[in-house]
């Protein structure tokens, strides 16, 4: 859930100054709806919350996770996120002031929410507005509040705004993200009649997830099937997926076909093959293997764009079909930099697609559009990778022992082995 374009405490409604309270009840309501659901006792209900750095709302927002806030505002179980433009840490790293923009202001300005403005492109003119109420606080200090809450509660997570729209190559801007922030998918937002019936039906999403074990993918006889017959499994998900409860969500999916194809078992996998986490070798298999599965992903969607003769709605609009996608594999050779990582794919029998094979595909799928608008997502793979005794997503194990708390098992203790 997106609060970025809720008004701000204090600010007017209906012209009459200091009557709104801001998103913490918003945030209370929500906790509570979410607790409500709790899959027949399997695994509470769950959900997150993001919030802009520049919204005025931002520390009440953080404060709510505190271990000693009043419990009015304390949240305990809702997931909270931060969206994060690269204008902030460039305020901070030259330790200036950071103000707050008024979202209610900016809308009434710029005649758009507040989180469909790019507040690195607008930063100083909407400080220069003087219709744009505005409240300053310090850069440096408010990345301090970060840091402090993450230790003492794991969130917020952070969402990087710039970062994120500059890789998106789907039309639109992705505004916030989901319980893990592994979702990054162009969102918009419904109408609704005074009587909450549609008056126009927007586009959400719906999270069609399976993940690979990387140990498993690299030991399989053919790395290219593999990844197919993943992205062929997910797309069967998304086609007999129907949320009609949600329209919103039900045409997302019919649309853009988006999957999520993850990973886990990353540190199990170069544990096993005497690779430090973090090291020069552990990065580069990383950025060469997720290379070779994108290559392979797209392929299989193209694949199946040919076979249906569609691709997901607003292709023709997206940087696929420019072909500015493929630029960064077309123009420059990928391959590994370590010797290590080079003898893993050869042993592997793992071919490494080069320039010509990106070429193929730039052309395939100009001409033809890949099926999903969306085809890897990355999530924590937390219950999973135990049954798949595999290491948790792409995450380093932190320690040997973990307890963890599922549903109506209650607290389980698991011992990592490599």
């Amino acid at each position: 859930m997106l609060l970025s374009n809720i008004r701000e405490h204090g600010a007017p409604i209906k012209n009459i100054e200091n009557q709104s309270s801001g998103v913490i009840p918003i945030m209370k309501l929500l906790e509570d709806s979410f607790s409500y659901a709790n899959q027949l006792g399997a695994r509470q209900g769950a959900g997150a919350v993001y919030l802009h750095a520049h919204h005025p709302d931002i520390y009440r927002f953080l404060d709510t996770k505190r271990e000693n806030a009043d419990e009015k505002i304390r949240i305990k179980t809702l997931s909270l996120g931060v969206v994060i433009p690269d204008i902030t840490f460039e305020l901070a790293k030259r330790n200036d002031d950071m103000y707050l923009f008024s979202p209610y202001d900016v809308e009434r300005v710029y005649g758009l929410p507040f989180a469909d403005i790019s507040v690195t492109e607008k930063y100083y003119e909407m400080l220069d507005n003087p219709r744009i109420r505005k409240t300053k606080i310090k850069a440096r200090e408010f990345f301090q509040t970060l840091a402090e809450l993450q230790f003492e509660s794991g969130y917020p997570y952070i969402m990087f705004e710039d970062t994120v729209n500059r890789a998106n190559p789907i039309e639109g801007k992705i505004t916030h993200s989901n319980l893990c922030s592994e979702i990054l998918q162009v969102s918009t937002p419904s109408e609704f009649n005074a009587d909450l019936s549609y008056a126009k039906v927007g586009k959400d999403i719906s999270c069609n997830l399976g993940s690979l074990n990387i140990a498993k993918t690299m030991d399989s006889p053919d790395f290219a099937q593999t990844i197919e017959v993943a992205i062929r499994a997910l797309t069967a998900v998304s086609d007999q997926t129907h949320i009609w409860s949600v329209p919103s969500i039900e045409k997302g999916n019919n649309e853009s076909h988006a999957i999520g194809l993850g990973q886990m078992n990353l540190h199990g996998y170069l544990a096993r093959e005497r690779i430090f986490y973090g090291s020069e070798e552990g990065i580069d298999f990383t950025n060469i293997y997720f290379y070779t599965v994108l290559y392979h992903a797209l392929r299989a969607s193209n694949k199946i764009a040919i076979e249906r003769g569609t691709h997901f709605k607003g292709f023709e609009r997206s940087k696929y079909a420019t072909g500015e996608f493929f630029d960064k594999y077309t123009d420059q050779v990928w391959e590994p930099k370590t010797p290590k990582v080079r003898q893993l794919f050869a042993d592997a029998g793992i071919r490494i697609p080069d320039q010509n094979d990106w070429r193929r595909l730039k052309e395939s799928v100009q001409a033809h559009g890949i099926y999903n608008q969306n085809l890897q997502a990355v999530p924590p793979t937390g219950s999973i990778s135990y049954i798949n005794h595999s290491t948790s997503s792409i995450h380093p194990i932190v320690s040997k022992i973990e307890i963890r708390k599922e549903g109506k098992i209650g607290r389980s203790t698991i011992q990592r082995r490599t």
